[in-house]
């Protein structure tokens, strides 16, 4: 009652609501909830209409060895985790090198793998996760690391270890380029990461933005904040 609408003057819908809340809650759950009987430092986070290559497995744990050695760019914060997929969802050609391996890229939308201590970070910084008029988690995360609450920087693998095949129904409608481009694509069926491949001379800035909408009701605020444990 007496809500005037999002940023764009939207009215609050629960079909986009949804996504920020799931992800919340799937964040929460899994890093802060599950009992593991042996500890879990990494997760992998892909939604489940992806398919995989049959050593991503292999990828995931080479890239963690990485982690710790890979020296990131003066005034990076470090690295967010991992990525899979080169191509941010084949909407662009993914890097060619000689030698399979991984390389820096910031972060935009992923299969990918975080760590307790980045999850963490976002928790640390949950209010402003919470409160961002943004119904995607994905730039709700980029926000935060525009904001240099969060490291930008991932390690992504050279050649395309996971494919997006959901996008039939999806909330976003998909231009007939991209849908050739999706269904032409093949994951890495041989690939042995084997070379950390160095910083680019510079890295592409980042500006602050406005939000894309979506999550500016305080219902939505204050349910992720419980969720997340924030008074």
């Amino acid at each position: 009652k007496g809500y005037k609408g999002d940023a764009y003057y939207n009215p609050r819908d629960g079909k986009v609501t949804c996504c920020k809340h799931h992800f919340t809650w799937m964040m929460k759950t899994v890093y802060s909830d599950l009992k593991f009987d042996t500890p879990v430092e990494n997760f992998l986070f892909m939604e489940e209409d992806y398919i995989v290559a049959p050593n991503f497995y292999e990828s995931i744990v080479l890239g963690l060895g990485f982690l710790p050695q890979a020296e990131f760019p003066e005034g990076e914060l470090g690295f967010f985790g991992l990525v899979l997929d080169p191509t941010d969802g084949n909407a662009k050609a993914g890097r060619k090198y000689a030698v399979d391996g991984f390389y820096m890229n910031p972060f935009t939308s992923n299969p990918m793998v975080l760590s307790r201590d980045i999850i963490s970070q976002i928790f640390k910084h949950g209010k402003d996760y919470c409160e961002f008029d943004d119904y995607n988690w994905d730039w709700t995360l980029v926000h935060l690391q525009v904001t240099k609450k969060l490291p930008r920087l991932c390690l992504a693998t050279s050649k395309q270890m996971m494919k997006h095949v959901g996008v039939d129904g999806g909330m976003h409608k998909i231009d007939e380029k991209k849908l050739k481009r999706l269904n032409a694509a093949q994951l890495a069926q041989d690939y042995h990461p084997t070379v950390l491949h160095p910083p680019p001379g510079t890295m592409p800035r980042m500006r602050p933005r406005k939000g894309y909408g979506g999550w500016g009701h305080p219902a939505d605020h204050d349910h992720c904040k419980m969720v997340l444990g924030i008074q």
